[in-house]
């Protein structure tokens, strides 16, 4: 060839085009020829003249059936990284919802504490007695009216 030689072709494609399948027909080549172009990325390598046509069947069928799988394996791949896509997106979908859920969830216990502040509030200022006792005639709370007037702690059995 008058400006490349085959194996100066072979790492141009190879580098350019690296999915292309490359065998090489050659009848100078030598086994070292053979070596190197394969290490470099061709797909099978034949030499010249060729005298069974099922070498080069073969050979082409390989070329072909290993093109496919690295289409399938680039289809595969994009699938893939679609799938990806997909599911990141459902992540930060459901990752803001949680955020706003503990938001809500945040504002409804401060809600309730508040509620619970001003609940304790309005019974510390009843003028009567009053003591809050669980089903096991624990005390649970006392008001401050009761907690003045007697000498009955929260903290044990009546």
């Amino acid at each position: 060839m008058p400006e490349l030689d085959g194996i100066e072709l072979l790492q141009t494609i190879v580098k350019n085009y690296p999915t292309i399948p490359v065998i090489i027909f050659s009848g100078m080549g030598t086994m070292v020829d053979v070596i190197k172009a394969l290490r470099i990325g061709a797909w099978d390598y034949i030499t010249k003249p060729i005298v069974d046509l099922e070498i080069l069947h073969h050979s082409v069928g390989k070329a072909l059936n290993h093109s496919e799988l690295l289409h399938q394996k680039k289809n595969y791949q994009a699938s893939l990284e679609n799938e990806l896509l997909l599911r990141t997106e459902e992540l930060l979908q459901k990752n803001t919802m949680l955020k706003q859920e503990i938001k809500n969830r945040q504002i409804q216990e401060t809600l309730v504490l508040h509620a619970k502040q001003e609940w304790e509030r309005t019974v510390d200022a009843m003028p009567d007695m009053v003591a809050i006792i669980d089903t096991e005639y624990n005390i649970v709370r006392l008001n401050k009216t009761m907690l003045d007037r007697t000498e009955v702690s929260p903290m044990r059995n009546s």
